[in-house]
């Protein structure tokens, strides 16, 4: 069996946006999972981490478009 690839569709700092983006994606049957720890020199300073939302290589395109009109 083939495993799927994933890719990173956006990035966003609040864990609530990541949230609301993923369940976007689901309504729209496309399956989609948070990874976080990426930090930046100001995440640093606020306690804010980045939150990287993963789709399936062959939805990438379709979600950051639901993305990019929903958001």
């Amino acid at each position: 069996m083939k495993k799927e690839r994933y890719a990173v569709a956006t990035a966003v700092f609040s864990t609530i946006e990541a949230d609301r983006i993923i369940t976007l994606l689901k309504v729209n049957s496309i399956p989609a999972y948070k990874v976080s720890g990426a930090t930046d020199l100001y995440s640093l300073s606020s306690n804010r981490t980045m939150q990287e939302i993963c789709v399936p290589e062959k939805d990438l395109e379709l979600a950051k478009q639901i993305i990019k009109i929903q958001i």
